[in-house]
């Protein structure tokens, strides 16, 4: 006796991938959503950092990126921290000092 295939139709697709997100989109979602965890927060510091410091000029970065950061070393310095302790590398947190009129 032949065995029977109880299954019908074809078989399920795989689920589909999600579209590659925007990095920038991401960091500013970081820097504004409260619910974000704050490992997730001191990645997107040092993430950050390392675009403004890798040779890119402070002016080609995107101005709502740049709003984000600067919101968010607004809330670290209104929090008492530190220059040091804010998760940005030296050159980015001084530039973002000088923006938010802290330097």
């Amino acid at each position: 006796m032949a065995s029977v295939d109880t299954k019908s139709g074809p078989a399920p697709k795989p689920a589909p991938k999600p579209e590659n997100a925007d990095p920038i989109k991401a960091l500013v979602h970081a820097f504004h959503d409260e619910g974000v965890s704050d490992a997730a927060r001191a990645a997107a510091r040092k993430e950050f950092s390392a675009i403004s410091d890798g040779g890119r000029a402070w002016e080609q970065l995107p101005s709502g990126l740049k709003s984000a950061a600067r919101a968010d070393m607004r809330r670290l310095r209104d929090a008492g921290k530190a220059n040091d302790d804010t998760g940005y590398s030296a050159r980015t947190a001084a530039q973002l000092l000088r923006d938010i009129g802290k330097a």
